[in-house]
C-alpha cells in the first residue's frame, strides 16, 4: 500500500488486454500447476515458463511481483521446511545433513509443495500486478462469478484501508511520545498496541456497518459499476442492424460464421445441430475459446481434459475432449454471440461510441492467444523429445537374487 494512492482504481497499462482474460490465465495456470501429479519436475518447470512468458507479455513489473511472492513464502514454506522431518515409512530412505537425519519422500514432497504454492502466489501476485481490483471484480462478475463473493472482496480490500489508517494514526501518537523501541520490554507496548488496534477495528467496522444501513444497505450483494455511461448530452448514432451487430461482435471469418448459424435458426426457436469446427478440435481447445473471449468455456477446456488424464491415465481422455470441442464450439460461440448481444442491446445509453466499445471489449478475438500457443507448442515439443531421450520406462521390477532357467517356472 502506498500512500495517497487509488489502489481500487489504479489503471494498469496492459495492452488493453480485458480482465477476464488475465483472470483465466492466471488462475488457469495456478489450478494446472496445483493439479500436476507428484514429481513432475518437467511439466512444473514448463509452467514456470509459461508464467515468465505471459509477465513479459503483460508487461508485469517482475521485481513487484517477486517482493510480493517473498513476502508471503514464509506463511506456505513453514509446512514444507517440517515434511522433511517426518518418521521413516516403508520404502523410504533417510539423508543424512550433517546431526540432521531427513527423510527422502518427505525432502521431496517438501520441494513439490514449495514449487507449486510459489507458482499459485506467483500466479495470484503476477495478477494483482497487472489488474486493478476494480478490473478484477468486474471481470469476475462478467465471468459469472458468485454477486456475494465479489462483495466480500471488495468490502475486504477497502478494511485492509481501514485498518491501514487506524495503524497509522496509532504509530504516530506512539511516536509522538518519544517511543525508543530497542529493548526487549518495549514489547509489551506494541502488544498493547495490537490490542487497541483489535478494539479499534470493532468500533470502526460498527460505524461502518452504521453508515451503510443509513444509505439503505440490506445486507445482500452488490454489483460492481462498470465505466461510467455516456453524458445524457451525447448523441447516439443510428442504431445498426443485427447483421451488422453480429459481423462487428465476431470479427474475423464473420461470414463463414453467420453461414454455420444458420443451421441453429429455426422457426420455433435455436436448435442444436451437429456442425464440425476444425481449429477447435486440431489446436487445443482451451486456446480458441480464449481466443474468442468465452473464458468460462476456456478454463473448463484447460482443466477439463488434465483432470481426466489424471484420473484415467489414458491419452484417449483428450482426444475425446477434443471431439467435444470441435462438435460443439460453433453452437457455443453462436449461444455466447446471443447472450453478450442482448447484454449490450440492454445496456443504457449504449449507442454510438459506447456500444463500440462494448463490441470491442466482449466481441471480437485476442491475438495475443496465437503467441501463447505457439509457446506451448514450443514447450511440448520440448518434453516430447526429453521423452525420447529418457527412453522407455522401465518394465515391472522383480525380486533381485539368481536368474532362473528358462524352463523353471514358480508355482
Amino acid at each position: 500500500f502506498t500512500p495517497g494512492h487509488d489502489h481500487y482504481h489504479e489503471a494498469l497499462e496492459t495492452g488493453g488486454l480485458d480482465a477476464r482474460a488475465k483472470i483465466v490465465a492466471w488462475l488457469g495456470l495456478a489450478i494446472a500447476g496445483v493439479l500436476t501429479p507428484w514429481g513432475q519436475w518437467p511439466v512444473l518447470g514448463a509452467y514456470g515458463a509459461c508464467w515468465l512468458l505471459l509477465c513479459l507479455a503483460l508487461a508485469a513489473p517482475l521485481l513487484k511481483v517477486l517482493r510480493r511472492v517473498i513476502a508471503a513464502s514464509p506463511f506456505f514454506l513453514l509446512l514444507a521446511v517440517l515434511l522433511p522431518f517426518r518418521p521413516l515409512e516403508p520404502g523410504d530412505h533417510a539423508l543424512a545433513l550433517g546431526p540432521l537425519t531427513l527423510s527422502a519422500a518427505g525432502s521431496e514432497l517438501a520441494l513439490d509443495m514449495a514449487a507449486k504454492a510459489t507458482l499459485s502466489v506467483a500466479c495470484v501476485a503476477a495478477l494483482a500486478s497487472t489488474e486493478s481490483l476494480a478490473g478484477v471484480t468486474r471481470g469476475m462478475q462478467r465471468l459469472g462469478a458468485p454477486a456475494l463473493f465479489v462483495t466480500l472482496m471488495n468490502f475486504t480490500f477497502r478494511y485492509l484501508l481501514v485498518l491501514r489508517e487506524e495503524t497509522q494514526r496509532m504509530k504516530r501518537a506512539r511516536d509522538a511520545r518519544a517511543f525508543g523501541g530497542r529493548w526487549l520490554w518495549h514489547a509489551r507496548v506494541v502488544g498493547l498496541m495490537i490490542g487497541s488496534l483489535f478494539l479499534r477495528s470493532i468500533e470502526r467496522a460498527e460505524r461502518v456497518h452504521q453508515a451503510m444501513a443509513s444509505r439503505g444497505y440490506s445486507g445482500g450483494a452488490f454489483a460492481v459499476e462498470a465505466e461510467p455511461a455516456e453524458p445524457p448530452f451525447a448523441q447516439p448514432s443510428p442504431p445498426q442492424t443485427d447483421v451488422e451487430l453480429w459481423k462487428a461482435f465476431i470479427g474475423p471469418n464473420a461470414d463463414h460464421y453467420l453461414a454455420t448459424f444458420k443451421k441453429f435458426t429455426d422457426p420455433a426457436g435455436p436448435r442444436f445441430a451437429l456442425t464440425w469446427h476444425w481449429p477447435a478440435f486440431v489446436f487445443e481447445p482451451f486456446l480458441w475459446f480464449l481466443y474468442r473471449k468465452m473464458y468460462v468455456y476456456a478454463l473448463i477446456y484447460a482443466i477439463g481434459p488434465a483432470i481426466a488424464f489424471y484420473i484415467t491415465q489414458d491419452l484417449s481422455a483428450d482426444i475425446v475432449w477434443r471431439v467435444m470441442a470441435g462438435a460443439s464450439a460453433n453452437y457455443i460461440y453462436f449461444w455466447h454471440i446471443k447472450e453478450q448481444l442482448a447484454k449490450i442491446k440492454g445496456e443504457r445509453g449504449a449507442g454510438g461510441e459506447s456500444r463500440q466499445q462494448l463490441l470491442g471489449e466482449l466481441g471480437g478475438v485476442q491475438p495475443y492467444v496465437v503467441w501463447v500457443g505457439v509457446g506451448l507448442l514450443v514447450l511440448k515439443i520440448g518434453l516430447v523429445v526429453a521423452m525420447f531421450k529418457e527412453g522407455p520406462p522401465d518394465g515391472p521390477k522383480g525380486t533381485p537374487g539368481k536368474s532362473r532357467p528358462a524352463g523353471m517356472t514358480s508355482v
